[in-house]
């Protein structure tokens, strides 16, 4: 995980969030900060603000908006957030068509059973961390690790072709 980590939960249920927010400190320490974002018009100036990790995102928020409407702002925002799916009205339709929107993960949200949901923002987060690592690694070098790789394989087949050759 990063120095301090930015989560960003979606979802117009005060108490949840505040529920939320004890979870991560018990599970990640000073490593995750939680940040609400109680309506779904506030989510393009929150997003603009600050660099999130992982969107935790409520299928049902106020004035008939829902999770999945807002995954396209979340994808077109510029950083490579992963999106989680929190639905205490879950079913595997709505799970397929989460995935199908693009989120990264589905959990059935009870306030009483959270450790999938500690378990999906911990996967969500390494592989954000992997993802920017690889990015900052690209900048830094020009080349990604995979590219490296695929020029050292390169260079190993051009010398078994020419040690081939010889004998």
């Amino acid at each position: 995980m990063a120095d301090t980590t930015k989560i960003l939960l979606v979802d117009d249920d005060e108490s949840l969030f505040v529920v939320y927010e004890k979870l991560f400190e018990n599970a990640f320490g000073d490593a995750v900060v939680l940040n609400h974002c109680p309506q779904d018009r506030m989510l393009g100036d929150m997003l603009s603000r600050d660099r999130y990790a992982v969107v935790i995102l409520d299928q049902m928020l106020q004035n008939g908006t829902t999770g999945l409407d807002l995954v396209p702002t979340i994808r077109t925002s510029g950083n490579d957030i992963r999106i989680l799916m929190n639905s205490g009205y879950g079913s595997e339709k709505l799970a397929a068509k989460s995935i199908d929107a693009g989120v990264d993960a589905y959990v059935l949200g009870h306030k009483e059973d959270t450790a999938q949901l500690v378990s999906e923002v911990r996967k969500a987060i390494d592989e954000h961390d992997r993802v920017e690592t690889i990015r900052s690694d690209i900048l830094s070098n020009g080349r990604s690790p995979l590219h490296r790789r695929c020029e050292r394989l390169r260079r190993e087949v051009k010398t078994k072709i020419a040690t081939s050759r010889k004998g």
